[in-house]
């Protein structure tokens, strides 16, 4: 069982969360609670977070500026980019599971069509189904990487 978050930075926005089992769950949550019932409910093997689970003060880690060679990220100081990087650590903090970080714009193309498959209520659940495909890949060791230290996930 592989869960993806697009987890947003606020608690009143979405959340968009996507389990692939046998079947796919596809959820919009809000909370922290919700999201830590959803994975207590669930125990997923590995969960892909759509956030930064690390932060050093600078504007990018040495994986930002890996990805930033291929696709456009925000840096980690925007101050949008702080809340949701603060809320992602907490989160991760508080998760038994293996927690990975990815960025489900670099594996937008690589999933383009299975996504037709499936519909989504909103792009959040979608990205969140990306991070789920990734979280499954990590797994069977069929992604690829971006940094050392800190690494974010791609397929």
């Amino acid at each position: 069982m592989f869960l993806g978050i697009d987890l947003a930075g606020d608690e009143k926005n979405i959340t968009g969360m996507a389990l692939i089992n046998e079947k796919v769950i596809l959820e919009s949550l809000h909370s922290d609670n919700e999201i830590l019932e959803f994975i207590e409910k669930h125990s997923p093997k590995v969960i892909a977070i759509d956030a930064p689970l690390s932060f050093y003060g600078e504007h990018f880690r040495e994986c930002d500026l890996e990805l930033r060679k291929e696709f456009r990220i925000l840096p980690l100081t925007f101050k949008g980019m702080q809340k949701l990087t603060q809320r992602a650590i907490s989160l991760k903090n508080k998760i038994k599971e293996e927690v990975i970080e990815t960025y489900p714009h670099a594996s937008r193309e690589k999933l383009k069509d299975e996504l037709k498959k499936y519909v989504f209520r909103n792009k959040h659940e979608e990205d969140a189904f990306i991070c789920a495909m990734v979280a499954r890949a990590y797994y069977f060791k069929k992604v690829r990487h971006y940094g050392e230290k800190d690494r974010i996930y791609v397929i």
